[in-house]
């Protein structure tokens, strides 16, 4: 009896604990990463569903409110022209803000073992001041 209530946490700290801090960085790599990628790709195929690109191109040449006279054509073609370059920039935009995010989820691990290499193993020489010195050469 007290054999088991001794080996129950040996058992789960060796096998649990320790394999899941071995198994997390090939998580965060794959698994993880293709999750947060699907969660982009969601971002960014809603973003293009809320602005209607493929609508507004469509329409393009289209008068707007049915007015096919040719003031009305060549104000509908500007409305849409502004519409459409302002539209395109903010999905640049945020293509760009998903993409910067997506680097800094593969840097996270990286960046938190620097860290705690630079607390816990080699306190007084930063190893990103290393870096530097060497990629600064």
């Amino acid at each position: 009896m007290i054999s088991q209530r001794v080996s129950q946490p040996i058992k789960f700290f060796v096998t649990d604990l320790l394999f899941d801090v071995v198994r997390f960085p090939v998580w965060w790599y794959t698994r993880g990463t293709a999750m947060v990628a699907r969660s982009v790709a969601r971002s960014f195929e809603d973003l293009i569903q809320s602005l209607s690109l493929g609508i507004l191109f469509k329409n393009l040449f289209v008068p707007m409110y049915g007015d096919y006279t040719k003031s009305g054509r060549i104000i509908s073609f500007g409305v849409r022209l502004v519409q459409v370059s302002v539209y395109v920039f903010v999905t640049v935009l945020w293509m760009l803000i998903l993409g910067v995010g997506l680097f800094l989820w593969w840097l996270i691990p990286v960046f938190v073992a620097i860290q705690l290499y630079d607390q816990f193993i080699q306190p007084d020489v930063p190893v990103l001041l290393q870096l530097w010195k060497m990629i600064s050469r």
